[in-house]
């Protein structure tokens, strides 16, 4: 049994890995980072099939790509082959508006939506004399670790996370001799959900009370929902825009992957949809709009951001902001890139870290609760950090291109 990175083992993002046994191949993940073009992982040889982990486009966003090469099976949950032929077309239409070349073609992703073939938590499957058992990863609905058993135990995590949020529980270690697991918030912590939440509305409350108007940038798949759930209640006008809404409805499609079905579908009905040009209009009277994209590279979010670019304005950011996106210039510079011109920003910014991920101190002890024999850290840009505190555990840092034995 031998892994290689083909993406995302050094860095966070364009996430791909190929397990072999017996010169057969699996690929686990292929994504691709979302900046202007994207950033894709190495090509991935033709695999007898695709573990995908979960929709987010750092780990689905070259499916299409793979499925046109190879035809091969992508085994995945509902809640994630679904969102991810959503988010797919989404990336290939950005493509065109953005006068760039996309990795596939419209043709591709219908081709890849067929070649799903959905797994239920616990299902236990056979590849190669291996078997393949999806197992619950909390981070998104319908995310998933992959258990792989053969000659040895092998875990790959995608990403995780093992606190609770509005709308999905955490994750539990699983028992393991290799673990291959994320390590996105290596050296740094999440401060306590409960508390954040607080926080947020009370910045809210602050925005409104001086007469003026909040956006909330927020990803499609997770944050926005999660985000119009925590608004719920406090009696804000809120209008809700983007991709967002379809998946909220998505998600209400399919409500054994939410923690709380009925408390998204009581959010949904408060907020007022943005479903027209009038509608935007109207948005900007209101108190509060929830919007896509999540890192400002797209979306209504900039209409907003340049209609309301005033200091009795904020925008609260609701999650990281990788180097090389509109949101990492925001936080860096006060500005944003809006139809090609650097526009200063004088709405006040402030950014929370409502992130879906496990943190530092709950990455080691998942580690050391699921006590494997190897741990394999991926997925991050600062692995060391957290290798040096697994003092009792074997630990490899993969590079990419490069083939490991298990």
């Amino acid at each position: 049994m031998k892994i290689k990175f083909l993406g995302g083992a050094s860095e966070v993002g364009r996430l791909g890995m190929l397990f072999s046994r017996s010169d057969r191949r699996i690929l686990l993940d292929y994504g691709m980072l979302p900046t202007t073009p994207p950033q894709v992982p190495r090509p991935a040889p033709p695999v007898e099939a695709t573990l995908l982990t979960h929709a987010h486009l750092d780990h689905s966003g070259m499916i299409p790509w793979v499925t046109r090469r190879c035809g091969c099976p992508v085994w995945a949950t509902e809640a994630t082959a679904a969102v991810s032929h959503i988010l797919a077309s989404d990336s290939q239409k950005i493509a065109d508006a953005e006068g760039y070349d996309a990795p596939f073609s419209p043709s591709d992703v219908d081709h890849a939506r067929e070649l799903y073939d959905l797994m239920e938590f616990g299902e236990v499957r056979e590849w190669d004399g291996v078997e393949v058992e999806a197992l619950f990863a909390g981070h998104i609905p319908g995310a998933t670790m992959f258990r792989l058993r053969g000659d040895r135990e092998v875990v790959f995590t995608g990403d995780i996370s093992v606190a609770d949020s509005l709308l999905i529980g955490g994750t539990e270690p699983v028992s393991t001799d290799v673990l291959i697991i994320e390590s996105t918030y290596a050296s740094r912590e999440h401060p306590e959900r409960r508390a954040l939440i607080g926080d947020f509305l009370e910045k809210v409350d602050e925005v409104v009370e001086r007469g003026g108007h909040v956006i909330v940038p927020a990803f499609a798949v997770g944050r926005s929902q999660e985000i119009l759930m925590m608004m719920a209640h406090t009696g804000y006008e809120v209008w809700f825009d983007g991709l967002g809404r379809t998946i909220a409805d998505l998600y209400l499609d399919m409500p054994r992957f939410l923690k709380e079905p009925g408390a998204l579908r009581r959010a949904m009905r408060e907020a007022r949809w943005v479903r027209n040009p009038s509608d935007r209009k109207r948005a900007l009277q209101g108190d509060v709009i929830v919007t896509t994209s999540g890192m400002l590279d797209g979306g209504p979010v900039l209409e907003y951001a340049n209609q309301m670019n005033s200091p009795d304005n904020a925008i609260l950011l609701t999650g990281y902001q990788v180097e090389g996106t509109n949101g990492r210039l925001l936080v860096e510079e006060r500005a944003l890139d809006i139809a090609g011109a650097k526009v200063p920003i004088r709405a006040e910014v402030v950014q929370y870290d409502f992130s879906a991920h496990a943190g530092h101190s709950e990455l080691i002890s998942f580690i050391e609760r699921s006590d494997p024999d190897l741990v394999v850290l991926m997925h991050g840009d600062d692995r060391e950090a957290l290798a040096r505190d697994l003092t009792d555990h074997r630990v490899l840092l993969p590079d990419e291109g490069r083939w490991y034995e298990l």
